[in-house]
């Protein structure tokens, strides 16, 4: 172990021998193999906190695009170079906190590639204290700072449930007031796959800790839902995408026994997917078998009708039938989402779907190329 351990601090030297930034080497990361093994002391801490900072103060000076990614490959190199879970973990929590401290802050031309840069940085180092630097992320100005931002929650989530009902009420607390403020079609499809907690984990989390998170997930999801199928039913491809990465979690949920007490009711499971189909069958009517939108809405209702039988068992193929209708299958499609309805109404306590297009909405747009 201890040979592994300084092969990697030996390596990690060469590269950076290699680097050429515009300052100085960076500070050493000579910590003595024991403490990488058994855990960093202040003093090794503190070299841990001084390389952080003249990776994100380079960044914070480059003059170049090259320079930023250098200074960003940098410190993901650091923290990948050395197979301890007391430096990883050290690494991100200094990390995080220069990114607390610089992201947001840069007001030149380079600015959104600094930030993009930090949040990239903060992303591949998926430890509990990362947390504080992904709460940052998620609340930028920028999408692709949020989306990166979910990705790395994706990553520690279950982590973060792991260390008790404190941490897992704060994270979730963050979770429901980032997502409902989010209007990128984007980032909410990667909010709702950051939004499923799966029963089986890796890692050992108290049940009632994770039967709490479960349902106030499903909470957070249910207020995101409706203004992205609103927005999918108005005409924006983009958030049609969103739907049907929805409807993928929602099929995960549906078939996870931790759910299972969420499936059923006027705003469970099923009622959500139902949504997302009436969406998608509107929509696809509406296009009259025309453009792109038409591959996008069939992907996403039969993805719709794999999140209802995961959710109900009941093996049905109402949506699937319809789209093999050569004469009107938008109208086809409609009329399979209210049988679906029918089948469900008395068991699952569910109702049509009652959304409708706005008054002004223009034909479906097309995602960018």
């Amino acid at each position: 172990m201890l040979r592994k351990l300084l092969t990697r601090a030996c390596w990690i030297g060469v590269f950076f021998a290699g680097l050429s930034l515009s300052q100085a080497a960076p500070p050493s990361l000579d910590i003595p193999p024991e403490a990488l093994e058994s855990g960093l002391l202040p003093m090794h801490i503190a070299k841990v906190r001084a390389r952080v900072e003249y990776w994100a103060q380079a960044l914070a000076d480059a003059r170049t695009p090259e320079d930023i990614v250098a200074a960003r490959q940098g410190m993901v190199q650091d923290y990948r170079g050395l197979e301890s879970l007391s430096f990883k973990y050290h690494y991100a929590n200094e990390t995080a906190k220069a990114v607390v401290k610089r992201l947001g802050t840069f007001g030149d031309e380079l600015k959104a590639i600094r930030d993009v840069n930090l949040a990239l940085a903060a992303r591949q180092m998926p430890q509990v204290p990362i947390q504080a630097a992904l709460d940052k992320m998620a609340s930028s100005s920028n999408p692709a700072v949020r989306y990166l931002a979910w990705q790395g929650y994706g990553q520690v989530k279950m982590l973060v449930l792991a260390q008790g009902e404190t941490f897992a009420t704060k994270m979730l607390a963050t979770f429901k007031d980032r997502a409902q403020a989010e209007d990128s079609p984007l980032v909410c499809g990667e909010i709702f796959g950051t939004l499923y907690l799966p029963s089986v984990s890796t890692v050992t989390i108290e049940k009632g800790v994770l039967a709490k998170a479960q349902t106030v997930s499903v909470e957070t999801f249910r207020a995101v839902w409706p203004g992205v199928c609103q927005g999918a039913l108005d005409g924006d491809a983009k958030k049609m995408d969103a739907v049907r990465k929805g409807l993928i979690v929602l099929s995960l949920m549906g078939q996870d026994g931790g759910y299972k007490d969420s499936v059923k009711g006027a705003d469970g499971l099923a009622q959500m997917v139902l949504d997302g189909l009436w969406c998608a069958g509107k929509v696809l009517d509406r296009a009259k078998g025309e453009g792109e939108i038409v591959n996008d809405c069939v992907q996403t209702l039969r993805e719709g009708e794999r999140a209802l039988n995961a959710a109900t068992g009941k093996g049905k193929t109402h949506v699937e039938a319809a789209l093999a209708d050569t004469k009107d299958r938008g109208a086809a499609v409609l009329l399979s989402v209210l049988k679906w309805v029918d089948e469900l109404k008395k068991d699952y306590g569910v109702s049509e779907p009652k959304l409708q297009a706005s008054p002004t909405t223009a034909p479906a747009s097309q995602p960018d190329k």
